[in-house]
C-alpha cells in the first residue's frame, strides 16, 4: 500500500493549511489521498514559489499566501489538518514553527509532518544525502537556513514533542530502484550544476567546485537513490 494512502486515507481533512508549501507538491498529494478536505491554504515565505504554486491548482477551495511559518497570522483552532513536507530542516526555529502548527489546530485535528532522513539504507541513498547536504552547505554560506536533513527518530520527535494523544510513523525508502537509471542521474547531475552556479561568485569556490565534481563522480560510479522518508501524523487532543 502507498504509504500516502496508508499515513492519510484515514484523515478526512476539512479545512487545510499546508506549511511552507513551495510550489504546492504535497497539496497534490493531500489531493489525492485524504479521505476528504473542504479547502485547502498553502503558505509560504517565497512569493517566487507562491506564483508556481498558483499556476499549478486552478480550484477556489486552494489558495495561496504569503505568510511566515514562524508568526502564522491565523486565529488558534483555525484548522482540521495542518501539514508540512519535506520544510523542518529549512526551519531556523523548528520548535517554534511546530507550536504555531500546534497553535492553530482544532481539537481532534491533524498533523502531518513529512521529511527525508539521514538514516540511509544503500550507498546509492549516500549519494543523494551527500548531495543534498552539500547543496545546503553552499547555501548556509550563502545566509540561507538550510540543515543537513535529520534522523528519522528526530523528526517523530519533534511531533511527539507536542504532547499529542496519538502519533504515528510510515516509512518509505527507495532500495529497489536502478541506482544508475540514466535518467535519474543526468537529473541529479543538473542539481550538482545547479549550486555550483550558484556558488560561483563565493571567494572559496574552487573548494566548493572540488566537492561538487567528487560528488559528480561518486554520482557516475554508484549511482541515486532517494533519500527516505518518513511521515508523522498526529492528533490533538
Amino acid at each position: 500500500m502507498n504509504i500516502c494512502e496508508q499515513a492519510l486515507g484515514h484523515i478526512v481533512g476539512g479545512l487545510v493549511l499546508d506549511i511552507a508549501t513551495g510550489r504546492g507538491s504535497f497539496i497534490g498529494i493531500l489531493k489525492r489521498f485524504l479521505q476528504s478536505y473542504t479547502e485547502i491554504a498553502g503558505i509560504d515565505i517565497s512569493e517566487a514559489f507562491l506564483k508556481d504554486a498558483q499556476s499549478n491548482y486552478g480550484e477556489e477551495n486552494i489558495h495561496f499566501s504569503r505568510v511566515d511559518a514562524e508568526h502564522l497570522s491565523f486565529r488558534d483552532e483555525s484548522f482540521h489538518t495542518v501539514s508540512a513536507a519535506k520544510s523542518l530542516h529549512h526551519w531556523a526555529n523548528v520548535s517554534q514553527v511546530l507550536s504555531q502548527m500546534k497553535r492553530v489546530l482544532k481539537p481532534e485535528g491533524h498533523i502531518i509532518v513529512s521529511d527525508m532522513h539521514r538514516e540511509v539504507q544503500t550507498e546509492a541513498q549516500r549519494t543523494d544525502m551527500y548531495i543534498h547536504h552539500f547543496g545546503a552547505k553552499v547555501h548556509r554560506m550563502c545566509g540561507f537556513t538550510h540543515n543537513k536533513t535529520f534522523t528519522r527518530q528526530e523528526i517523530v520527535d519533534s511531533v511527539m514533542d507536542l504532547g499529542f494523544c496519538k502519533v504515528l510513523s510510515y516509512d518509505w525508502s527507495d532500495t529497489s530502484s536502478d541506482p544508475m537509471d540514466t535518467e535519474n542521474v543526468r537529473e541529479k547531475e543538473e542539481v550538482i550544476d545547479r549550486i555550483l552556479q550558484f556558488a560561483q561568485e563565493m571567494p572559496n569556490y574552487e573548494a566548493i567546485e572540488r566537492q561538487g565534481e567528487q560528488l559528480r563522480q561518486r554520482l557516475y560510479k554508484v549511482g541515486i537513490q532517494s533519500e527516505p522518508v518518513v511521515v508523522v501524523v498526529g492528533k490533538k487532543s
